[in-house]
């Protein structure tokens, strides 16, 4: 018997009380699929060699599996559960 992955159920939905299930909203370019990301402050100019200077937090999605109802996280590296992107 398979058991459930950690990662798999999040908690409950909070609009019907239905279970929550991670997944992610992939950002396409280039030929790849990349995490989005979040970060903190308004849009800044990146450096000569395209590196950010604020943190970046990778976005985790939950769905509802009942009424469809999505939430989405930016857990703190510290707090990021292991096994979730890396």
């Amino acid at each position: 018997m398979m058991s459930t992955p950690p990662d798999a159920v999040v908690h409950t939905c909070p609009k019907c009380n239905g279970a929550m299930k991670m997944g992610m909203i992939p950002d396409y370019g280039h030929g790849r699929i990349f995490p989005p990301y979040w970060m903190e402050g308004r849009r800044i100019q990146q450096s000569f060699w395209g590196t950010l200077k604020n943190p970046q937090y990778p976005i985790h999605a939950a769905r509802c599996e009942q009424c469809g109802f999505v939430e989405l996280y930016a857990p703190s590296l510290a707090t990021r559960k292991p096994g979730f992107w890396g």
